[in-house]
């Protein structure tokens, strides 16, 4: 592998997990009942104006030794790539924490009727106790980190909404820690919501590993979930277990993409599963 390959975590070190979601048991009915409508055809059915929402977002320009050369690419090819598949996507490049946070707010009440919310983050993460942080384009004051201007993966999960839905967040961060922001940071801990059904969280890397900007025009990991875009109607389980061999082969074994789900039912990236 080149010696070029940068990682997206600066040198941090190591550290972190997840706590994974649990199903409640009314929304759980809904998301069932749900999916048996108009289901059974034995093919996907694309999705239908509104039904699929999508979030890109993409933060290359940090100050410093902080660049990244690949999140605004990444968030470009993925958002065209969700478009072209009927989605409604909003696009956010180099966004600052105020914009990350109107961006998720408007992108809550825009998906108030949909049936699949996407969320795509690349750029800078730490990991601080169970939670992923996402490093906003204000994040570095001269070089250090402001905890004020980091944004817990659980921002994003509540952007997805809480209605009956299948909520997919894609987070293409490293998911090290700094020791030096554990104390400062305490309070940003929260672990992502409980009780909710529906929900499948990807991450670019492995618990304490880093997630690289890659030497090619995306990240390894962009790279390989633009490939599988172009089979887009595969269960999304399924693909994310082939983006997991393709970032494997391309970082050596360094980077291993990692997911947590509480979905209830098989979810395409393309539109509507059939279910039994």
């Amino acid at each position: 592998m080149s010696q070029r390959l940068t990682r997206r975590n600066l040198l941090f070190s190591f550290g972190g997990g997840l706590a994974v979601s649990s199903a409640g048991v009314a929304q759980s009915s809904e998301l069932l009942r749900s999916a048996k409508h108009g289901a059974g055809n034995g093919s996907v059915s694309p999705w239908l104006p509104g039904q699929a929402t999508a979030l890109c977002i993409g933060v290359a320009d940090y100050e410093g030794r902080a660049y990244l050369r690949t999140p605004g690419a990444d968030a470009k090819a993925v958002s065209d790539r969700l478009s072209r598949l009927g989605y409604k996507v909003h696009t956010l490049i180099n966004p600052t924490f105020k914009e990350t946070l109107r961006g998720l707010a408007s992108f809550r009440l825009q998906s108030r009727g949909a049936k699949l919310t996407l969320i795509y983050v690349a750029g800078h993460g730490i990991q601080i106790a169970d939670t992923l942080h996402f490093l906003t384009r204000d994040a570095f004051n001269a070089g250090d980190i402001r905890p004020e201007k980091l944004v817990p993966e659980t921002s994003f999960l509540q952007a997805t909404g809480d209605q009956p839905r299948q909520r997919v967040l894609i987070l293409d961060c490293c998911r090290t820690a700094p020791g030096v922001l554990r104390d400062r940071c305490i309070g940003n801990t929260a672990i992502a919501p409980s009780g909710q059904a529906g929900i499948c969280v990807t991450y670019a890397a492995q618990r304490g590993g880093a997630a690289y900007d890659g030497i090619g025009p995306h990240s390894p990991f962009a790279h390989a979930f633009l490939h599988s875009l172009e089979t887009p109607e595969m269960e999304f389980e399924r693909a994310t277990r082939r983006i997991r061999l393709d970032v494997i082969k391309r970082t050596q074994g360094l980077q291993v993409p990692w997911m947590r789900s509480s979905l209830l039912l098989p979810i395409s990236i393309a539109g509507h599963l059939p279910q039994a």
